[in-house]
């Protein structure tokens, strides 16, 4: 995939405000499952679990299942990356 692809659908993913607070939610925890985050929203879990899909397949987040439980966490790495790559394509514009 193309640098600007990929950049675009970063953004894209991130456009949602419901997904934005789910990073917040996130940042601010090492692990959390569905119902952990979902407490943070009034949304219902299945509206919690959908966007948690469209952040997984973007790769902005990680998940584990243990037992009955799915954990999720931040990809800080590539969000940063992610960011940084923006910053740095505005920055050089005009050169």
């Amino acid at each position: 995939m193309l640098k600007q692809e990929q950049l675009t659908r970063f953004l894209a993913t991130l456009g949602d405000n419901t997904r934005l607070q789910i990073l917040f939610v996130l940042g601010e925890h090492e692990r959390l499952n569905v119902t952990e985050i979902a407490s943070h929203f009034n949304v219902r879990r299945p509206t919690i679990s959908h966007h948690l899909k469209i952040l997984r397949d973007a790769d902005v987040v990680g998940r584990e299942q243990v037992g009955q439980e799915v954990y999720y966490w931040l990809n800080r790495e590539l969000v940063v990356a992610e960011l940084r790559a923006l910053a740095d394509t505005i920055e050089h514009c005009d050169d």
